[in-house]
């Protein structure tokens, strides 16, 4: 019985391959396209860390470091762009509950 609903799972996940796009896909699947963003909380953190790269050159623990101040967001999370990373920027952000979603 297991092995049927294994098959039958593959065969849709291979027509979605073939035949749809991934909007199409994430339509269907009822999600949304996710994007990466930095908390506002974190943009002075980040940009004395984009600084020390620049100025030092590459340096892999710094890099990773920025990369620890990443988000996925949603499209509709995204209030405003930093020019000087060139990068996202969430604002209802909280270090222990994540991003915070209002109810309209």
């Amino acid at each position: 019985m297991k092995t049927k609903s294994v098959r039958k799972s593959l065969r849709i996940i291979v027509f979605f391959a073939v035949l749809a796009d991934e909007k199409e896909i994430l339509e269907y699947l009822g999600r949304e396209k996710t994007y990466l963003a930095i908390p506002e909380i974190y943009l002075g953190i980040c940009h004395e860390l984009y600084d020390k790269l620049k100025s030092e050159g590459y340096d892999w623990k710094t890099y990773t470091r920025i990369k620890e101040c990443f988000v996925p967001a949603l499209k509709c999370d995204i209030k405003d762009w930093d020019d000087k990373l060139g990068i996202p920027v969430v604002k209802n952000y909280d270090k222990d509950l994540g991003i915070i979603r209002y109810r309209n």
